[in-house]
């Protein structure tokens, strides 16, 4: 009897052992699995916001072009205007008018792409990655809202001439793309584009990781 009871024992507690062995290690692969799945979809993310920014780059580039080509154009037109033509009504000059300038397009300006990195702050995704590579992302992302606010600034500068307008305030305006929209296209088409190569280096090495 007390053989039979020492077994009965002995096996209850192998079987307790083998079915708390079996929970652990279904916790332990799903807790694996989970994290494959994050490890994943991190990385897929961050080869999203490297296309991302590559291609705000590209845009960069051709919006740059073009406001160094407005400002060829409109340096030869408005070099010969004398005081009095620049302070009269903008709306009566004759000689000059913006959109007649060789080439225009409108403002020009660059709407930049910030989809996959609102989505990544949004689901999480930077909760996996290390300080470092978000400071990269992040750094170079906040300075496309300076650049929104400059551009806004101008398309504003078009939208509000009237009858009061002067063609010296149009010529301003006509100068903040000329330099100051395009020597910010430039920096950023630049900052960009590093930043797009130290993160494509961060990805093949998987240094993102934390």
């Amino acid at each position: 009897m007390k053989k039979w009871f020492k077994r009965s024992w002995v096996t209850y507690i192998t079987e307790a052992a083998m079915v708390a062995f079996g929970v652990l290690l279904a916790l332990l692969l799903t807790e694996w699995n989970d994290q494959r799945k994050t490890n994943a979809n991190t990385e897929q993310t961050l080869q999203y916001l490297l296309a991302e920014m590559e291609s705000n780059a590209h845009k960069f580039a051709l919006a740059a072009t073009y406001h160094k080509h407005l400002q060829e154009v409109s340096d030869t037109i408005l070099t010969n205007f004398a005081q009095e033509e620049l302070d009269a009504v903008y709306y009566t000059n004759t000689r000059f008018k913006h959109f007649n300038l060789p080439g225009w397009k409108g403002i020009g300006a660059v709407e930049p792409e910030t989809i996959v990195f609102e989505s990544a702050k949004m689901s999480g995704v930077f909760q996996e990655i290390n300080v470092g590579t978000i400071q990269l992302i992040s750094g170079t992302y906040k300075k496309l809202e300076a650049y929104d606010y400059l551009s806004e600034k101008v398309l504003q500068g078009f939208i509000d001439i009237d009858s009061h307008t002067k063609t010296v305030d149009v010529i301003r305006i006509i100068e903040l793309m000329k330099f100051d929209l395009l020597n910010f296209e430039e920096h950023l088409e630049k900052e960009l584009t590093a930043s797009g190569k130290q993160l494509d280096s961060i990805l093949k090495h998987k240094r993102y990781r934390k």
